[in-house]
């Protein structure tokens, strides 16, 4: 019989032994809103059949779940749907893709009940694959940074109790120091540095803090990351409340 068969690594089903039953393509997004990845689904169903489309009988049919059992027991192989001269078709997963982050997996397989002969002469299948591909729509998932100011730059006064049981106001100095502390994280598709500071003139570097967090291992055998974590905390002091380099946001 001609027709598509579906492979599974060097395995071959029977012509016309598997039917698509679902492929989908599902936009995976970072805290930006951009997408960074996509979520592959492959999804077949089958009937085992025989060598030429012959209905199989009891035994032949248990020979058979065994060899679909050898076929499906190792993950991350190659899979899809082939026309009759072995070409493959749009509905293909290849594992070793380098956008492939995960391989293909197997994530559900079951002997169905579909059919009255189950077991007489023919098994009933299902199996899905799912595989995350990441896409070249920008390298950074998420970014944050935020700035906590202390002070105004204004005089400096303290308050004394007298002898007699009052409150007495006294300036002690008629600027102050402001303060800035700048914090944020980056989490981004391959390493990248911290931002920069905001006020690089002003910035007390000997308190500077730099993290890199573990990237995220999304699971293929020959490990493919994402997902680089970077944090930052930077600490300003200045007299007064101008910055010698200003931001348009913060002054």
């Amino acid at each position: 019989m001609d027709g598509v068969t579906f492979y599974h690594g060097d395995f071959t089903h029977r012509p016309c032994e598997v039917y698509p039953k679902r492929f989908s393509i599902e936009n995976v997004r970072g805290d930006n809103g951009i997408v960074w990845a996509k979520k592959y689904t492959l999804e077949i169903g089958g009937d085992l059949v025989g060598a030429s489309g012959a209905e199989l009988d009891a035994n032949e049919v248990v020979a058979r779940i065994a060899i679909l059992d050898a076929a499906y027991a190792a993950e991350h192989q190659d899979c899809g749907f082939k026309m009759q001269d072995g070409t493959t078709t749009v509905h293909t997963l290849a594992t070793n893709n380098a956008n492939n982050l995960t391989g293909n997996r197997i994530v559900y397989r079951s002997w169905e009940h579909l059919h009255p002969g189950e077991l007489a002469n023919t098994r009933s299948f299902a199996v899905r694959f799912e595989a995350l591909f990441r896409t070249s729509s920008g390298s950074i998932f998420s970014y944050n940074q935020r700035t906590r100011k202390i002070g105004t730059g204004g005089p400096m006064w303290k308050l004394y109790e007298t002898a007699n049981g009052t409150i007495q106001k006294e300036f002690t100095a008629n600027l102050s120091k402001v303060v800035h502390i700048t914090t944020g994280e980056l989490v981004s598709g391959i390493p990248l540095p911290a931002s920069t500071p905001l006020w690089p003139n002003e910035e007390q570097q000997w308190r500077r803090e730099i993290e890199v967090g573990t990237p995220v291992d999304h699971g293929h055998p020959t490990g493919k990351y994402t997902h680089y974590r970077t944090l930052w905390r930077y600490h300003f002091e200045r007299l007064g409340p101008s910055a010698l380099t200003s931001s348009p946001r913060y002054t």
